[in-house]
């Protein structure tokens, strides 16, 4: 795989835990799932851009090996779509809740990578 491209798919996974945990934060805020939902879209994008978010790609890629970055995005990848979904259709607030619980289990099972998750995680 080209190196770029590993970086590339580091920064969407730092991206990604990064916006699900800010839309994890809205939702229990708020418990709106449109404000959760427009937080996740926000964050994403702001994080995709961030420094932090080289930075965390670059140290990433010094380590972990580039198939295995791939692996993880896409894992990750479907935890957060799936939230993202959720968060933007007709779901009730049980439904949402439940999503959320589970968006929560999926990143913090696999991905303390990100020190920004310890509130939302339980580890912080």
């Amino acid at each position: 795989m080209d190196p770029s491209v590993a970086f590339e798919l580091a920064k969407a996974l730092f991206a990604g835990i990064s916006a699900a945990a800010a839309a994890v934060q809205a939702w229990y805020k708020y418990r709106d799932a449109k404000r959760a939902a427009a937080t996740f879209d926000a964050e994403y994008s702001a994080a995709l851009e961030s420094k932090e978010a080289s930075d965390a790609a670059h140290e990433l890629v010094t380590i972990i090996p580039p198939e295995v970055i791939k692996d993880l995005e896409a894992r990750a990848d479907r935890c957060w779509t799936g939230y993202r979904e959720v968060l933007d259709g007709d779901y009730l607030p049980d439904e949402v809740e439940h999503a959320t619980d589970a968006v929560q289990g999926c990143v913090c099972r696999g991905w303390r990578i990100h020190r920004g998750l310890g509130d939302v995680c339980g580890w912080g």
